[in-house]
This record gives structure tokens, sequence and C-alpha cells, in this order.
């Protein structure tokens, strides 16, 4: 069973959700900036968080997704 995420960690990963909007920097910098040892530390917790990969989040931002009418 995966432990309960702290409140600490959600605001890490909504920070580092933040700092993904600008395209410039890179996951490893998002990572040293909100406290992560290594980019992979990063994805992790922010997948667990947001339920995508970093990456994946950066492209839906600035791609928004297209609504769903129904």
């Amino acid at each position: 069973m995966t432990p309960a995420p702290t409140a600490a960690a959600a605001v890490t990963a909504l920070l580092a959700g933040e700092l993904l909007s600008d395209p410039r920097r890179t996951t490893a910098d998002i990572a040293q900036q909100v406290g992560y040892g290594s980019p992979f530390a990063l994805s992790t917790a922010f997948k667990r968080h947001h339920g995508v990969s970093p990456t994946e989040y950066r492209r839906h931002r600035q791609t928004p997704l297209p609504t769903q009418t129904g």
C-alpha cells in the first residue's frame, strides 16, 4: 500500500507543476529547486500526485486538452 502524500509533498508537486509551465526549465533544474535529489525522484513523486509524468503534464499545459461534451 502506498502511503498518503503529506501536505508538504502536495505543495511541492503543485510548485513543480507551476515551474513546468516554463518550457526553458529542465526537469533537473525544477527537481533541484523544489528539493529533490534527482529528476527521477521528482518524476516519481510528481506522477504519484498528478497521475501523469512531468513531461505529460507540461505537454498538456502547453496544448490544452480538448473538452469533452456529453
